[in-house]
This record gives structure tokens, sequence and C-alpha cells, in this order.
């Protein structure tokens, strides 16, 4: 998947799930809980990701994807480590 594509995807997947965590369809989900403020960050990255794929650079989306992944990686394993109290 080249930067481009990656930006296009993701960014409609964490619009997406923001949309879907403001709307409260997920409250009576367990595995899929977020919070106001996790929800506003899906949005706006979601949304930055979009303008990035239609006005950025080829070399801009290439660093932004690869911010994107190191950032995601950080939390991924951060979250790991969290108790879910």
């Amino acid at each position: 998947m080249r930067s481009k594509q990656f930006l296009m995807v993701f960014g409609v997947i964490l619009v997406v799930l923001a949309l879907i965590g403001f709307s409260d369809v997920l409250k009576q989900n367990d595995v899929l809980m977020f919070n106001r403020n996790e929800n506003i960050v899906h949005l706006i990255v979601g949304a930055l990701a979009l303008v990035a794929y239609y006005f950025a650079k080829a070399n801009l989306q290439k660093n932004l994807t690869l911010l994107a992944g190191v950032v995601a990686l950080y939390f991924g394993v951060h979250g790991l480590f969290l108790s879910p109290t």
C-alpha cells in the first residue's frame, strides 16, 4: 500500500470511527470503548490524513505515513501496559 492510499483508507476509517463513537452506537460494546477525547483525536487525525491525501506532495505524504505508524505503534504498545480501570 502506498502512502497516498494509506492516508485515504485510514483517514476514512478514523473519521467513521470517530462519528460512530460520537453517536454512542458502541456504548454496549466492551471491546471498542472510546471516550470523547479519543473521538476528537480520531476525527482530527482522520481529517488531517484526508487533507494530506488530497493536497500534500508525495514526499510529505510518505513522512506523514511514517509518523502515523510510529505514533500508532507507541500508543499500541503503551496501551498493552495500561490497566483497564
